[in-house]
C-alpha cells in the first residue's frame, strides 16, 4: 500500500482488518481491436488474408497430378489393397457391369461392416494415401475404378 498521501492514487487502495490490501477500481470492458495480424505457413511465404467482406481467405493446394485405375475383387469375401499413390482426394465406382454389391473400408472391411456401393454407385474419399483403403465384394470378380488427384 503506498505510504505517502502526495501519491494519487492512494484513495483506490483499501485493507481490510487482517491486513490484505485490495485495489478499488473500475474496469472498462470493450473490444480490443489489432491491426495488420499475418498468418503464414512457417515454411513458406503463403499467407492468409481477410477481404473486404471479413471473410477469411485462404490459399488452398491446387490439385496436380490425376491417377486412375480398376481393381477386381477375385475371390468375394476377400478383401483388396488399393494401390498406394498419395492423393488430395479419392474416388471410388462401383463398375456399371457388376452384379453383386463392393464394400469399402479399412482393412477388416467385409459384407457386415463396409459401405455399400451398387452398380454405378460412387464415394469420394479424402485421404493422403489410397492404401488406406480396401474393398471386398459380395460376388467373385466384381470391379471398381477409381480416379484421384495429388
Amino acid at each position: 500500500m503506498p505510504d505517502g498521501r502526495e501519491d494519487r492514487e492512494y484513495d483506490k487502495f483499501v485493507q481490510d482488518s487482517d491486513g490484505n490490501t485490495a485495489l478499488r477500481t473500475n474496469l472498462v470492458v470493450q473490444d480490443i481491436e489489432i491491426g495488420a495480424v499475418e498468418i503464414k505457413d512457417h515454411t513458406s511465404t503463403d499467407r492468409a488474408s481477410v477481404n473486404a467482406n471479413n471473410a477469411l481467405k485462404t490459399i488452398e493446394e491446387v490439385p496436380g497430378t490425376p491417377y486412375n485405375n480398376q481393381f477386381t475383387v477375385a475371390t468375394a469375401g476377400t478383401a483388396v489393397q488399393l494401390q498406394s499413390s498419395a492423393n488430395l482426394s479419392l474416388t471410388i465406382k462401383a463398375l456399371a457391369g457388376n452384379t453383386g454389391i463392393i464394400y469399402v473400408g479399412d482393412s477388416t472391411v467385409d459384407s457386415s461392416n463396409g459401405f455399400e456401393l451398387s452398380a454405378g454407385d460412387s464415394i469420394s474419399i479424402a485421404v493422403s494415401q489410397n492404401n488406406v483403403i480396401w474393398i471386398d465384394a459380395s460376388v467373385s470378380g466384381e470391379k471398381v475404378c477409381v480416379i484421384a488427384v495429388s
